[in-house]
């Protein structure tokens, strides 16, 4: 692709971004939730990252970042948490704004990024360039400075998901640390212990806190989990620790449910495997013994075997299936069936394994007996004294 047509499309995506935020920093002040358009679904499928606020955004947001479904803003006081409209875990119309305090912080806290990452952020808005705000500094986390006596925290950027840290000092107690939400009608602990946050747009989660300390090098699980307070607070209850070392709490923000699906003829299907790509369109093998599992492909894609092998279903033998979901779980790229179509084959294909790789080709592997199975630029096409492979 020539050079100029890529910084082109770079500068046509980064204007999108500019106009979101614009919006954004509106509603964060206003109390209303933005509409969500087609660039920050495109900005969600990066890793995350937290970027300096120069300008582009409410004046009292120190740092924002994009994560899947979800933007979050950064200020000395609180976590804003817009989780946008048409995301996976959201109702269809609907934007959920959380805000989430520190009862009873440092409101002096320093707040800094660090791990300075090599890339930049550009905001284009318009034709006055005296308007626009370019290379603003991204950064890997960003810190908060004694937020509690003997207590920092740390947001961090975990590939798509949004960590925060808390790092208890030596002698320091994590007693203090009290979390407030606005935004929720309601607040409770599921059965793994993550905190769920329901919203008129649909439940928010807060994943159980993993606890920890380094010892020799090496990090010992302390047991932790969220803890229901009096007047809507949510502290953490520990299990036993040394006290003389340095304790980290590390929760971290998703969805309660992505999404949730039925797949499947009913009949005899075993699912063996799953692969997710970059993109979250979750690819999935295994074998069927079922001649209605469901196969086809939306436009551009077309089943390999559509149908269930005659000899197959005669001899009652299963047949190998991948099938390609997209990334909200309402659709399938492709379904197909893989077999051959041996009247001697006695085990059929039963397939155990898949990935996928960064441009969405899903490799599989399993077993058979059946000589017909297709093969195509092989190493071996043929099985060596007709046992199973």
């Amino acid at each position: 692709m020539p050079r100029k047509l890529v910084w082109s499309t770079l500068t046509v995506l980064l204007a999108h971004f500019a106009l979101l935020e614009s919006v954004l920093g509106a509603s964060i002040h206003g109390g209303q939730a933005s509409s969500f358009n087609g660039a920050a679904v495109a900005a969600s499928r990066l890793p995350l990252y937290f970027e300096s606020n120069q300008g582009q955004t409410a004046g009292d947001v120190r740092f924002l970042a994009r994560a899947g479904g979800y933007t979050a803003f950064l200020t000395g006081q609180e976590t804003v948490l817009l989780y946008h409209n048409g995301m996976p875990g959201q109702k269809p119309g609907r934007d959920a704004l959380v805000r989430m305090r520190l009862a009873g912080s440092r409101e002096s806290s320093v707040i800094e990024g660090s791990g300075r990452l090599p890339g930049v952020v550009n905001y284009l808005i318009g034709d006055d360039p005296s308007k626009w705000h370019t290379r603003i500094p991204t950064y890997g986390d960003v810190d908060r400075e004694q937020v509690y006596p003997g207590v920092d925290l740390t947001y961090r950027a975990n590939g798509k998901e949004l960590e925060f840290d808390f790092h208890i000092a030596p002698g320091a107690s994590p007693d203090p640390i009290r979390m407030t939400y606005s935004g929720p009608s309601k607040l409770h602990l599921n059965v793994a212990g993550d905190l769920i946050l329901d919203t008129d747009a649909g439940p928010v989660s807060f994943l159980k806190p993993f606890a920890y300390q380094e010892v020799d090098s090496k990090r010992v699980p302390i047991a932790a989990r969220y803890a229901l307070l009096p007047g809507g607070e949510v502290g953490f209850q520990m299990g036993e620790y040394d006290r003389s070392r340095p304790l980290v709490i590390d929760p971290t923000v998703g969805p309660s449910v992505y999404y949730s699906t039925y797949l499947g003829s009913g009949d005899g299907d075993t699912f063996t495997s799953i692969a997710v790509d970059a993109a979250g369109e979750a690819f999935i093998c295994g074998d069927t013994y079922a001649t209605n599992y469901p196969t086809g492909a939306q436009p551009g894609y077309s089943p390999y075997l559509s149908t269930f092998p005659g000899n197959y279903a005669i001899n009652f033998i299963p047949a190998g299936f991948v099938t390609a979901l997209n990334s909200t779980g309402t659709g399938i790229i492709y379904s197909t069936y893989i077999a051959g179509d041996s009247a001697s084959s006695s085990v059929g294909v039963a397939l155990n394994g898949i990935a996928v790789d960064p441009t969405g080709f899903a490799f599989v592997g399993g077993q058979t007996d059946d000589h017909t199975f297709p093969t195509m630029k092989a190493f071996q096409s043929a099985i060596p004294n007709s046992r199973t492979q």
